[in-house]
């Protein structure tokens, strides 16, 4: 009769298995996968039993040989060891081992899938059924507030930022201009965060009535607005303006000078110990290329400023827009008509000296169409009292014109002079004539 033999034999030194127990890869905390984390259950019930328990099977299956490898030191002596004594083992014993093996990992996995699938379920209807509930969320974080009180006792970091759409006009008249743009405030009012109520957005877009209800910088009221609240309590206010700033003329190199404009920002409410005015990363950004018939925008800058008053400082925050003259137009329309106006008028060097009448008309006729020309050009600038360079280009136009005036009276003069002098040289001469024939008889 075969007897069946089992044999002990050494276990292999686990240091090297602990290595690489230390090496599995642990599953990331915040970022939760089933495929990796059964992928980890596998590899442990890999190396438990690789490490614990090795069945090696002779070759010779006559004999049926079993080989058993024993450890002292186990976590858990598996069905066919007990108390460190031999047990008979059996190829079935071993498969229904394994069997119940891979039917706990198999049971193990569909409930950690169950789980994730069932709380993604559950956040997803109870995002849906809050965001149908934001009026009661705006309601719930507005139910104490007080819009006299300042979001933060140390004052308020203020970001403003501009998107210009375009500039319609510069005005020279009334030293201004006018420009359409959208206006951004930020700052952090703690008060309306609504990160605590776990609701499944980040932000809410609200119409202008909630501005009114909550506290502003007061820096420009407007009605075209909407209001941007995030979960943190950050305020994003939009406007959309039409604006007409000042301008800082200076004439002097009219028409070929620049004009700066000023758009200034301040808050009309609260000093620099209550809101602090701070330029956004991007403070301007032009949402087209502006362009004028009169103008070219050169160039803008920001700059920032602290105003003292009475009653406290102010920051101010200001943008600068410099705008170059179209020079064009003044070439076609004042330089060159009185250009050819002045060398008109000196046509009339080539008229008879006789034609005295042709000569007066036309420098005159010429003056006065200079005249008309510079009052037609100063109808459209503001009433300075300094010289303009256009004013040295017209004065001087006049002063040759009126040159040609006094030249024609200086000759008119000269040859009356002349033809009187002949006159008297003949009158002169037929009376001495007449002399020498009485002494001769």
């Amino acid at each position: 009769m075969n007897q069946q033999k089992v044999y002990k034999i050494p276990c292999v030194s686990s240091s090297n298995n602990q290595n690489n127990n230390q090496n599995l890869q642990k599953p990331p905390k915040n970022n939760f996968s089933i495929k990796h984390h059964s992928k980890l259950i596998l590899n442990y019930f890999t190396e438990f039993a690789s490490e614990k328990i090795l069945f090696l099977k002779n070759i010779k299956n006559k004999n049926n040989y079993f080989y058993y490898c024993h450890q002292q030191q186990s976590l858990q002596a598996p069905p066919l060891i007990k108390n460190n004594k031999l047990f008979k083992l059996n190829p079935s014993s071993i498969l229904s081992f394994n069997f119940l093996k891979i039917l706990f990992i198999f049971l193990l996995i569909q409930f950690l899938f169950l789980k994730t699938t069932t709380t993604t379920l559950i956040d997803s209807n109870r995002c849906t059924r809050n965001s149908i509930n934001l009026g009661n969320i705006i309601e719930q974080i507005l139910r104490d507030y007080d819009t006299h009180l300042l979001p933060e006792a140390e004052g308020v970091n203020v970001t403003i930022e501009l998107h210009v759409q375009g500039v319609s006009k510069i005005s020279e008249i009334t030293a201004d201009f006018e420009l359409d743009l959208m206006y951004s405030e930020i700052w952090m009012d703690p008060r309306l965060s609504f990160k605590h109520l776990n609701v499944c957005t980040t932000n809410i877009t609200l119409k202008s009535d909630f501005r009114a209800r909550v506290w502003t910088p007061d820096t420009y009221p407007s009605e075209n607005t909407f209001v941007i609240l995030y979960e943190h309590g950050l305020v994003w206010s939009n406007f959309r303006l039409n604006v007409r700033a000042p301008c800082k003329m200076d004439l002097k190199m009219f028409p070929f000078d620049s004009i700066v404009c000023h758009l200034i920002f301040e808050s009309y409410s609260f000093n620099t110990e209550e809101v602090r005015l701070v330029w956004h990363e991007t403070p301007v950004t032009m949402m087209e290329k502006v362009e004028l018939p009169d103008f070219d925008l050169i160039g803008w800058g920001t700059d920032h400023e602290r105003l003292e008053y009475p009653n406290g400082i102010w920051d101010r925050a200001q943008v600068k827009f410099t705008f170059a003259r179209r020079y064009g137009f003044y070439l076609f329309q004042s330089y060159f008509p009185t250009s050819l106006t002045v060398i008109s008028s000196w046509v009339g060097f080539f008229f008879d000296v006789r034609s005295v009448s042709a000569r007066i008309t036309l420098g005159v006729s010429s003056l006065l169409a200079l005249t008309f020309q510079f009052g037609n050009v100063l109808r459209h600038l503001p009433r300075v009292s300094y010289i303009k360079c256009l004013d040295v280009w017209m004065i001087f136009s006049v002063i040759f014109i009126f040159l040609t005036l006094v030249e024609l009276s200086i000759i008119c003069q000269l040859n009356r002079w002349e033809r009187e002098r002949q006159i008297g040289s003949k009158v002169l001469g037929h009376w001495l004539n007449q002399i020498r024939h009485k002494n001769f008889f």
